[in-house]
């Protein structure tokens, strides 16, 4: 599913698929926020400051644990 989101320069276009959301498209000059891709981890955030745009994941994980080794 697509979202339009109003920046300052235009609107940024978001793909939200399952669990995870990124920036397809984007006015602002660099594309920085495009190349972050897909963001799905509570905390994570993709920030557009030219278009003053910010996603944010907000919730909890479901992990008991904060990391895995080997």
């Amino acid at each position: 599913e697509q979202f339009k989101i109003k920046g300052i320069l235009g609107y940024s276009l978001l793909e939200v698929g399952g669990n995870e959301v990124r920036v397809v498209e984007s006015p602002c000059p660099d594309k920085i926020c495009i190349g972050m891709g897909w963001i799905s981890h509570p905390g994570q955030s993709i920030v557009c400051i030219p278009n003053r745009v910010v996603v944010r994941v907000v919730g909890t994980d479901d992990y008991d644990y904060d990391g895995l080794s080997q």
